[in-house]
């Protein structure tokens, strides 16, 4: 046999789920059919989705006026053009090298 149930509140009851009013005999609900006693389910927040931006995305998203932006390409590309610069001196100054230390090991 199962075990004893606690005894109900006497009187009549209000559903806690729709707060229908219910007779003191009713042991479900006479308009959504809970069982008396039932606690509505609290509802749980849904996870809020923050789509990740890359950086090329926020790039395209600044603030930059044309001229700044104008400003930015020309000191990129003065910056290419001095590395390429370097790396042509060094260039240069290998050869050099090379060709003072064969003419030294030929004597």
């Amino acid at each position: 046999q199962g075990t004893p149930r606690a005894a109900d509140p006497a009187g009549p009851w209000a559903c806690t789920v729709c707060t229908f009013p219910n007779a003191n005999g009713d042991c479900e609900c006479q308009t959504c059919g809970r069982r008396r006693g039932t606690t509505p389910k609290k509802k749980t927040p849904k996870p809020v989705f923050v789509p990740l931006v890359s950086s090329s995305v926020r790039a395209k998203k600044s603030n930059k006026t044309p001229l700044d932006r104008q400003k930015d390409l020309f000191l990129k590309q003065k910056d290419d053009y001095e590395q390429d610069a370097r790396e042509d001196i060094a260039d240069e100054a290998t050869q050099l090298l090379w060709a003072v230390r064969g003419s030294t090991d030929d004597k």
